[in-house]
């Protein structure tokens, strides 16, 4: 875009420098006709109008220099508004009052290629359109073509403001459109392609995302179900299991009378109370009693398994030597032990303090774990009784523990949580030495439990078993035992 218009093929500083020239030369030769005019009374005011010829001169040359410069600092304006817009991200497009193209720059002519060519300041924009449907710049505008750009002028003549448009070879176009001042037209062109390509893919995710939060409504919905599905089926088999553990107990209670009238009489005959039995008969009394004490057993495991479950079980506590009970325990199995050439063994710290606990249910969970340990072992191993207090850097700080290790049979590890389950054995060679129900390392379990501590067991196939009783560090602490007693004292105990 040029600084001024061209007139006659010349700029108007040029122009305007010629007729400042002319005008000079105009003033200078009027006022030498008028002095040398014969005797003409201006020759003696030569002088004056030589200066008003000087002055003026000098203002003309003057205020012609001034509009020069002024142009030529417009007109370097103009090249540089020019350059910037020349390059510019943005296609941009200026058309006069008479919707004649002005200027375009370079990003302009390269959205529509095609008809650049026509793109010559001064073309009408009617013009330059036909040439763009000419040359394939819309695509395909139908068989009336005509119709297509008489709809298309009609449009434009009140299509301001912002809008998008795809371009036949698949560019989006973003197009702004306002008035001028002076009435013409200001265009501006974006291409949005790579924007529209984000903004589809954005639009796939959140429909993605969509989806994706219905199908998690919907999986929490049937968890929810579940749950509740569960949560019933759980109340369900709580009441079923409450109904078991009474049916047990009662069932017990009932069986215990007269179990206990059968071993009573069974004693009794044993001991030749109503006269005189045969060795025969003196047999079948001792397997009589023999079966019933073994029913018994069951019958009074089977009764403290559905006390645990009811939640009856209550605890006696008070403060207990383990050493002693374990010693205890130890003689009421070693013939059993003898029996089957299993050598026992007992090993304790020897600072051990007192522990507050059930001794009942002590005795019961000693008993039963070193009865498990001398069953399953094989002639000629070892049952090894440890309690210890475990030390402060230990991981159970001032936990008291029980350990039974056996060197029998061991237990593949995918069975260990077999062995925990009620009425569950592991089947071996050796697993009906001794008549079991399996229920007496799930009532170990419950009753050291009931106690705050835990069951251990660690094992392996064809190398022993150690099953261990942890009992929390409170209860070895001398000062609980002391607050017990004061209140046991208080209450007349």
């Amino acid at each position: 875009m040029s600084a001024s218009r061209p007139f006659f093929g010349m700029h108007l500083e040029t122009i305007l420098i010629a007729f400042s020239s002319a005008a000079v030369l105009a003033f200078g030769a009027m006022l030498t006709l008028i002095a040398f005019q014969d005797r003409n009374p201006a020759w003696e005011n030569a002088r004056e109008f030589g200066a008003i010829f000087i002055v003026g001169s000098v203002a003309c040359i003057g205020f012609t220099a001034f509009i020069v410069i002024l142009l030529r600092r417009q007109r370097r304006a103009q090249i540089m508004l020019q350059d910037a817009i020349e390059h510019l991200d943005e296609g941009f497009v200026l058309y006069d009052e008479n919707d004649r193209l002005v200027m375009s720059n370079r990003r302009y002519r390269e959205i529509y290629s095609k008809a650049a060519a026509g793109m010559v300041p001064g073309e009408s924009f009617e013009t330059m359109l036909r040439m763009a449907v000419a040359a394939g710049e819309f695509g395909d505008v139908g068989a009336d073509v005509e119709a297509w750009i008489t709809l298309r002028l009609e449009e434009r003549g009140t299509a301001f403001g912002t809008g998008e448009r795809r371009m036949p070879n698949g560019r989006w176009i973003l197009f702004s459109e306002e008035r001028t001042l002076q009435g013409g037209r200001v265009g501006v062109r974006t291409d949005v392609t790579g924007l529209k390509a984000q903004q589809d893919q954005l639009s796939r995710t959140i429909a993605e995302l969509e989806e994706s939060r219905r199908q998690l409504q919907r999986q929490a919905d049937d968890l929810a179900k579940l749950a509740q599905d569960l949560s019933s089926a759980r109340d369900r088999a709580e009441v079923a299991n409450r109904a078991k553990s009474q049916f047990l107990a009662n069932m017990s209670h009932e069986l215990r009378t007269p179990l206990n009238a059968v071993l009573g009489f069974a004693e009794l005959l044993q001991l030749e109370v109503f006269g005189t039995v045969n060795p025969k008969q003196r047999e079948y009394v001792e397997d009589i009693h023999r079966s019933g004490a073994h029913l018994l057993e069951i019958i009074n495991n089977v009764l403290d398994l559905s006390k645990i479950e009811a939640g009856r079980e209550d605890l006696r506590e008070e403060a207990t030597d383990l050493a002693a009970l374990i010693e205890s325990q130890m003689a009421v199995i070693a013939p059993r032990a003898q029996q089957g050439g299993i050598t026992l063994a007992t090993e304790r710290d020897p600072i051990l303090p007192m522990v507050f606990v059930d001794p009942l249910k002590t005795r019961q969970m000693v008993l039963n774990l070193v009865s498990n340990a001398v069953k399953f072992t094989p002639e000629g191993g070892t049952v090894t009784i440890s309690v210890r207090v475990e030390p402060d850097h230990a991981d159970w700080p001032g936990w008291v523990r029980i350990d039974v290790v056996d060197t029998g049979i061991g237990i593949r590890a995918d069975n260990i949580p077999l062995v925990r389950e009620p009425f569950r054995q592991v089947e071996s060679h050796l697993s009906r030495k001794f008549a079991g129900t399996g229920l007496g390392l799930a009532i170990t379990e419950a009753q050291i439990r009931l106690h705050g501590g835990r069951l251990d067991i660690q094992s392996a196939l064809a190398a022993g078993t150690t099953v261990t009783l942890w009992f929390p560090s409170w209860r070895a602490r001398r000062e609980l035992f002391e607050v017990t007693a004061q209140r046991a004292g208080a209450r007349g105990v």
